[in-house]
């Protein structure tokens, strides 16, 4: 579950993932490996931020992981289901507002100077590495 308007300005996230699809294969997979790293401290925050949190949460359920796609980055939880019996998976609907209030919007909030600063810069590197190329 993301917060609504929590992190950088999608419309230019969104034209850089557009412009990341022309650049060459290395430069796509640096870019994508920058923005990952630079949302890492949120999803270690996170995840501290669960367990302490959220009580009889579980280390399964408070394990969180990073996805970078062309609509944004998230963090989101690791585990989808626990096995409940014989090939039977068994939910948590409840925890996912848990996570979001308790553990995922507060995270995000201590690290949001961070990561802009980080994303950012590393759109600086990628805006002058194709400009020397040209």
């Amino acid at each position: 579950m993301a917060a609504r308007n929590a992190g950088v300005d999608t419309a230019s996230y969104r034209r850089l993932m557009v412009q990341l699809e022309t650049a060459d294969r290395e430069t796509k997979r640096q870019t994508l490996r920058a923005i990952r790293d630079a949302v890492e401290p949120v999803r270690v925050d996170a995840q501290n931020l669960a367990v302490r949190r959220i009580t009889n949460i579980g280390r399964a359920w408070s394990r969180m992981r990073t996805r970078v796609v062309r609509a944004g980055a998230s963090v989101t939880v690791r585990e989808r289901g626990v096995g409940a019996g014989f090939g039977q998976r068994r939910r948590r609907p409840n925890l996912a507002r848990l996570l979001n209030r308790r553990a995922m919007t507060p995270a995000l909030d201590r690290n949001r100077r961070q990561v802009l600063k980080t994303v950012n810069r590393e759109l600086d590197r990628v805006a002058h590495q194709f400009n020397r190329a040209r």
